[in-house]
């Protein structure tokens, strides 16, 4: 079992800068969130990805948290699908 964790920024709604253009790119943050630093500037934060992939089979789960140590909420949905039955290959049908 392989588990990563990816650190991700958040993006603006309606957009960040790089696409909308500086000016723009400002009021969408401004409008994206109310919190604030304590010189004004609005908090967007990130996002943690988690990923896990079983060596084996090469299952893989990955979930958005915004937490990066937080453990995933569904594990047990990794497992589930890991003991789910195995398709049946063609040649071994009768």
């Amino acid at each position: 079992m392989h588990v990563d964790i990816k650190k991700l920024g958040n993006i603006p709604d309606g957009g960040g800068h790089r696409v909308t253009g500086r000016a723009t790119g400002e009021q969408n943050k401004k409008a994206t969130t109310t919190a604030r630093y304590r010189h004004g500037k609005p908090k967007i934060g990130s996002s943690y990805l988690h990923n896990a992939v079983d060596d084996h089979s090469r299952l893989a789960y990955s979930e958005i948290l915004p937490d990066e140590t937080k453990k995933p909420r569904s594990r047990s949905g990794h497992e589930r699908t890991r003991s789910s039955p195995q398709p049946v290959s063609p040649s071994s049908e009768s």
